[in-house]
């Protein structure tokens, strides 16, 4: 009976905003989630909106804004949207390469997120460009390096693969071979054999 049938409910602007970033329309979504993170009183709606609006910005390619976004939104409390900030900020500043700061964030992260809110990150997609980044790292400064650099981005490296296995345990085997291959191009081979 068609009285009896439930209306639907108007969606919220943010979900409005979150119907347009799945259809890849990053700009009309990033319009709105700018709208939702400056006009709404509630604090969590406008974390989640700036959060998202960031990542809109990574779509649209404007990585400079989106990681001001995020590292303003890390340093704030709350939960999840700052952690989960801190998690893609960890992962842009590693896929450019910068990874004595994509180092500082995962310290941080690892003492403020959630295990689950890192995993979370790493399985919508960015490991590779997480794992290559130090890897890519390790094999360049191989020869040349310093040593105890190279040791402490291996151990970085196999604290991202610890997590990542949370995230695809599938992966498992290529996960402990990026660790596997980080010690030994940092020189420790025990290390390296005891994976």
């Amino acid at each position: 009976d068609v009285s009896h049938r439930q209306l639907p409910l108007k969606p919220s602007a943010l979900e409005q905003a979150d119907q347009l970033f799945t259809r890849d329309q990053f700009a009309e979504a990033l319009a709105q989630y700018s709208a939702e993170a400056s006009e709404n009183s509630d604090r969590a709606v406008r974390q989640e909106a700036r959060y998202k609006r960031a990542i809109s910005l990574l779509r649209l390619n404007r990585e400079d804004e989106a990681i001001e976004e995020l590292s303003t939104l890390f340093s704030e409390d709350g939960e999840p949207w700052p952690a989960r900030a801190g998690a893609r900020l960890w992962i842009a500043q590693a896929g450019r390469q910068q990874l004595n700061e994509a180092d500082l964030i995962l310290q941080q992260l690892l003492v403020r997120a959630s295990g689950a809110d890192i995993a979370r990150a790493l399985a919508d997609g960015d490991q590779n460009r997480i794992f290559n980044a130090y890897r890519d790292h390790l094999r360049v400064s191989h020869d040349v390096g310093d040593p105890n650099e190279n040791l402490n981005r291996a151990r970085m490296l196999h604290r991202i693969c610890d997590l990542a296995r949370t995230a695809a345990p599938h992966r498992a085997p290529e996960l402990i071979w990026h660790t596997v291959r980080g010690y030994e191009m940092a020189g420790d081979l025990n290390a390296a054999q005891d994976l």
